[in-house]
């Protein structure tokens, strides 16, 4: 499953995957949340992501890591991406999309959701308290579809 919260004014975004596994749905969802952030918020100076993928979630498929790769090329240089996952298979993942498509933009990948947060803070030399409150935000919208 997948859900979002993005806080467009500020340029925030938390993307989330749980559940047990990843449909196509959940990917086109992904691509997009993002497409329509950087279109949203293409007067700012700067956009922060955070894509979290909790313990347990599939890798995408090869055709599935193309699109996310061809995605990610539209990222300008000036955002810092995030991912947060435990998964030694999802990292792998991250790196063959990054090889597919090198990013131009920031990115970073964090076993928990509070190292991420502490990352992004020291990057960005501010607190951050809006990224926790929409990753709230998208676990709601997860329970959500659950039901």
């Amino acid at each position: 499953m997948f859900a979002s919260a993005v806080d467009y004014n500020r340029g925030l975004a938390v993307w989330l995957f749980s559940g047990a596994v990843n449909t196509d749905s959940d990917y086109e969802g992904f691509v997009r949340s993002l497409e329509q952030m950087l279109a949203e918020t293409s007067q700012l100076s700067a956009r922060i992501g955070v894509i979290v993928a909790d313990p347990g979630r599939p890798v995408p498929s090869p055709q599935w890591r193309r699109r996310l790769a061809e995605a990610s090329a539209t990222i300008p240089p000036d955002t810092l991406i995030v991912m947060v996952s435990r998964s030694v298979a999802v990292r792998g993942a991250v790196t063959a999309i990054h090889w597919l498509n090198p990013p131009r933009y920031q990115f970073a990948v964090h076993d928990t959701f509070a190292h991420a947060i502490a990352f992004i803070e020291e990057k960005r030399d501010k607190r951050i308290p809006t990224l926790q409150e929409l990753h709230a935000r998208a676990r709601v919208a997860l329970q959500g579809l659950s039901t």
